[in-house]
């Protein structure tokens, strides 16, 4: 039995299909080369464009503070920080300051061998003389904190750290 020899009519459709083939792909590879992110469209350089004014980072003026997410679970051990005597008198004339029922509360998380929060009652003070140019109402200072309105105790971050870097 001999070979079939090809015609020229199903050579010529084989290379009709294949040159379709070539110029199928030959169009898909100039589209991902040239396609939506070509430089082409381009008309100004970065020198010629307006700059841009950059937002600042974190939290914008403004904007609602995101809540700190309670921790009911973690023991609660409450301290109170209270003014010395001598802090608790007028500047002017040197009449005490009389203690009101009433605390400025803040809390901070800390490690002591297992995580508890902290409560510190900030206790206020009311002045009892007439003196003007003083406060009239003074509080005991606030815990101290690695950042300003930050739940995590200097404790936390020491602990961060040192887990970070050992």
């Amino acid at each position: 039995m001999a070979c079939p020899v090809p015609t020229r009519a199903s050579q010529h459709s084989e290379l009709m299909s294949r040159t379709a083939d070539l110029e199928a792909q030959v169009a898909d590879l100039t589209h991902r080369l040239y396609g939506d992110h070509s430089e082409k469209g381009q008309t100004q350089s970065e020198a010629q464009r307006p700059p841009r004014e950059k937002k600042k980072r974190g939290h914008q003026a403004g904007a609602p503070r995101f809540p700190h997410a309670p921790k009911p679970e973690l023991p609660v051990i409450e301290e109170h920080s209270v003014l010395p005597e001598t802090e608790r008198v007028c500047p002017c004339c040197g009449l005490p300051y009389h203690e009101i029922n009433n605390t400025e509360d803040a809390e901070v998380l800390e490690i002591e061998v297992k995580a508890h929060k902290r409560v510190i009652h900030r206790h206020k003070y009311v002045k009892t003389c007439q003196c003007a140019g003083v406060k009239a109402v003074i509080t005991a200072p606030p815990p101290l904190r690695l950042f300003n309105r930050n739940l995590c105790g200097i404790s936390i971050w020491t602990e961060v750290l040192l887990e970070k870097f050992q």
